[in-house]
């Protein structure tokens, strides 16, 4: 009866392939770790982040709007802007509403808008350099939606709409304290966060070195390998003489 050789196995042995120089990529230094070892240390700083950015556009929009507002003064309606030169006169002229809600908008609004957004654009890695303009940016805007808050409260007895200012700039004051909340903590963690990040450092350095000798030493072999069996054979000595 005859015999059939075996199907071939879909198993296949894993080889270790020798390095050939290169950065090292995470899952070969840490292969268990599908992360860095400091992801968790850079949570409260990626949440900032993220409030920064949506407090940025905010700020961004409510400083358009206003300063739109103060270039388009003149087309209100008039009841407006009799009242508007009422207080101007008030003041014999110093103020301008039309200079404050250009400078407030841009001042107020847009500049710090920007600066939120880059700085939470910046800020993902934790880095101290700009952890710090963050956290001062950070304390600015919640006392500009503060005192918003205030002012709204003073105005709800004056008019109704007032209530719907209150409740916007309520929202926006409490993203802006919950963004300060995180970046302290991402300060805390800032000094752990270089120390972790020099160790991993360190660990990819020494397993780069290793792969390096191990590649040193997988081409050593090769070459001795290839010079045996380029050599030739001698042939075997004649027996000696009886």
């Amino acid at each position: 009866m005859s015999q059939y050789p075996p199907p071939p196995s879909p198993y296949q042995p894993p080889t270790n392939t020798p390095y050939m120089g290169g950065p090292l990529p995470p899952s070969a230094v840490f292969p268990y770790q599908t992360n860095a070892p400091y992801e968790h240390l850079l949570a409260p700083a990626r949440r900032a982040s993220i409030v920064m950015l949506v407090l940025g556009a905010i700020t961004l929009a409510c400083g358009a709007c206003t300063a739109f507002v103060g270039t388009n003064l003149n087309r209100m309606p008039l009841q407006t802007q009799a009242k508007l030169s009422q207080l101007e006169a008030q003041f014999n002229g110093t103020i301008s509403f039309q200079s404050i809600f250009i400078g407030g908008g841009i001042g107020c609004g847009l500049l710090p808008g920007v600066l939120l957004i880059i700085l939470g654009i910046l800020c993902r890695r934790g880095g101290i350099g700009v952890l710090i303009p963050a956290l001062l940016l950070a304390i600015f805007s919640s006392l500009e939606w503060g005192y918003m808050v205030i002012s709204s409260i003073i105005a709800i007895p004056q008019s109704g709409g007032a209530i719907g200012v209150f409740a916007a700039t309520g929202l926006c004051l409490a993203l802006a304290i919950l963004m300060l909340v995180w970046i302290i903590q991402a300060l805390r963690n800032s000094g752990k966060l270089a120390i972790a990040r020099q160790q991993q450092a360190e660990q990819i350095l020494y397993y780069q070195q290793m792969q390096q000798y191990q590649h040193q030493q997988y081409m050593a072999q090769q070459q001795q390998m290839q010079n045996s069996a380029a050599s030739p054979s001698l042939p075997p000595l004649p027996p000696p003489p009886v």
